[in-house]
C-alpha cells in the first residue's frame, strides 16, 4: 500500500526498500508519533523474517500468539486508515 502511495505521489517507479517510515515520507503521508512507532516495528518483522540469524531470534523473541495478535490488529488498522489515505489522494 505504502509504495502505491510513493507511485501516486510521486508519479515514478518507487525506491526498492521496505522501509514503510521512509515510503510513507515520500508519499508525504503525515504520521503520528504511534503510527511511526508502529511502521518502524513492523518494518523490523520484515527484516527478520529475510535473514535466517534474524529470523531465528525473532521466533524466539515474538512466538507469543497476543504478541503476534496485537501487531497482526496495528497492521489491519494502518492498513485501513493509509485506504483512506490513497483515496483522498
Amino acid at each position: 500500500m505504502l509504495k502505491g502511495l510513493t507511485v501516486k505521489s510521486t508519479k515514478k517507479y518507487p525506491l526498492y526498500t521496505h522501509d514503510l517510515r521512509r515510503l510513507a515520507e515520500i508519499a508525504k503521508i503525515d504520521l503520528d508519533i504511534q503510527q511511526r512507532k508502529y511502521l518502524d516495528k513492523i518494518f523490523t518483522f520484515n527484516i527478520a523474517g529475510r535473514y535466517a540469524d534474524a529470523k531465528f531470534e525473532f521466533y524466539k523473541k515474538y512466538n507469543k500468539k497476543e504478541y503476534v495478535q496485537r501487531y497482526l490488529k496495528i497492521t489491519e488498522n494502518l492498513l485501513l486508515w493509509l485506504k483512506k489515505e490513497f483515496q483522498k489522494k
